[in-house]
């Protein structure tokens, strides 16, 4: 099995059809991140397909210095931000619990069937940078860094709205238990 990378380098020496097998190693999360973006599976799947477009046409932008799947969720978080409608995003529906950080009580309280329905519903009705960056974190599990990266912001701006999404989800999940 070839890794990312040689099979980059064979795309790069001219063999296109090389490109093929990372489409189909990444063709599941890279549909998986569109669908929990834009919540719908028609976009999701253009969404998805222009991202592997956009990859293929800038593989000479590609650097080894981060992995492939870095790079390719980047353009594939760019290509549902460019699509996103203000009401499609973030969809918290199947969220991986492997990938939720222990002892936070956002994401302890999707884990739980009930509270969870009411937080995913919640999720819905935030400002859009809000919902973003909380499907960013808990659903893809990226990094802070990873998340000012993906969306262009400052490290501090993601920490900030991250911080005022869980507190504006805690109000609402307060005022839902009274």
């Amino acid at each position: 099995m070839l890794s990312d990378q040689q099979i980059v380098d064979l795309v790069k020496e001219g063999k296109v059809d090389a490109f093929g097998q990372l489409v189909a190693r990444y063709e599941k999360p890279v549909f998986r991140l569109a669908w929990s973006m834009l919540t719908n599976w028609n976009d999701a799947e253009d969404a998805a397909q222009e991202a592997f477009i956009r990859a293929y046409r800038n593989l000479s932008r590609y650097r080894e210095m981060r992995t492939f799947w870095a790079w390719l969720r980047r353009i594939t978080v760019n290509v549902c931000l460019n699509r996103a409608r203000p009401a499609s995003l973030a969809s918290l529906e199947e969220i991986d619990e492997s990938r939720c950080c222990v002892g936070d009580p956002v994401c302890e309280a999707v884990m739980s069937a009930e509270e969870g329905r009411d937080l995913r519903r919640m999720v819905h009705e935030l400002p859009y940078p809000y919902r973003s960056v909380l499907v960013l974190k808990y659903l893809e599990g990226m990094s802070y860094a990873e998340i000012a990266e993906a969306l262009d912001e400052t490290l501090s701006n993601v920490q900030v709205r991250i911080h005022r999404a869980k507190k504006m989800l805690r109000q609402r999940m307060k005022v839902c238990a009274e």
